[in-house]
């Protein structure tokens, strides 16, 4: 799979196809464009919550790991308990307190989920080619140990 290196440019493929499966649209609001979550976006993204199983794996690993952070403040902290509870549901392996790291492409559900909550820059997603000391996240995904 191709990922475009500029994380703009990743991030509008992303809200384009979003966009075409009708889960978001785009507002002018003083003077620019927003994300939000249209119906149907609002119930895929309810769908993903209340399911108790792992996102679907594809057939063959890209060897990059998806890593989401996130530093949520205390004022919200039912907004943390939810991302943290919904990451864990979905499979993500956790790193550190609001670390959190999966093996393959979860971009969308990542951009719905931050769009329903309103987290903007306090959820981030990247997208990383090594990890030190991979062995015991490899081997939770049952991924190849060899390098």
């Amino acid at each position: 799979m191709f990922l475009p290196a500029d994380p703009k440019q990743r991030l509008y493929e992303t809200a384009s196809r979003l966009k075409r499966k009708g889960f978001i649209e785009f507002r002018i609001e003083n003077g620019r464009k927003r994300m939000y979550l249209t119906e149907e976006g609002s119930r895929e993204i309810r769908r993903v919550q209340n399911q108790s199983m792992p996102l679907p794996r594809p057939r063959r690993w890209d060897r990059r790991w998806r890593i989401i952070i996130f530093d949520i403040p205390e004022k919200k902290k039912n907004v943390r308990d939810r991302v943290r509870a919904l990451v864990q549901r979905l499979g993500f392996f956790r790193l550190q307190h609001s670390v959190w790291v999966y093996p393959y492409d979860c971009e969308e559900i990542i951009t719905l989920l931050k769009s329903d909550l309103k987290l903007g820059s306090q959820l981030l997603y990247m997208i990383v080619d090594a990890i030190e000391y991979d062995k015991p996240i490899r081997e939770h995904f049952d991924l190849p140990l060899d390098r």
